[in-house]
């Protein structure tokens, strides 16, 4: 989930922050302080009920802000992270865990009937 901020960074580029969807503890950070991301590529993830759920940034920018370590508890609309829009934006970070896998449409699964 990302919210926009009202101000900007002076240069008139957008400003966001990357808000918790859910409560439980933070487990990974994909992210460093001043990493460029890309939409869709995840940034923290968060363990809720025994389940990992990847919170990924929903615009590209450089990362200005961390506001949470491993092992730390998150609750609903806390700032994770907050980021400021840049336009050409190389990416650093964990990047390879949002590659898209290719599913094959021809593949059944074991043990069903085709």
């Amino acid at each position: 989930m990302v919210n926009p901020l009202v101000e900007s960074d002076g240069s008139g580029r957008a400003r966001f922050q990357v808000i918790s969807p859910l409560v439980g503890t933070v487990v990974a950070i994909h992210i460093s302080d001043g990493a460029h991301v890309r939409a869709g590529m995840p940034v923290v993830t968060i363990e809720s009920m025994k389940m990992e759920h990847p919170v990924t940034a929903q615009a590209s920018g450089r990362v200005t802000a961390l506001h949470v370590s491993v092992g730390e508890a998150s609750s609903v609309g806390q700032v994770l992270v907050e980021l400021v829009e840049e336009s050409d934006t190389t990416v650093t970070g964990d990047s390879g865990s949002i590659a898209p896998t290719a599913v094959d449409p021809t593949a059944t699964a074991a043990g069903s009937v085709a």
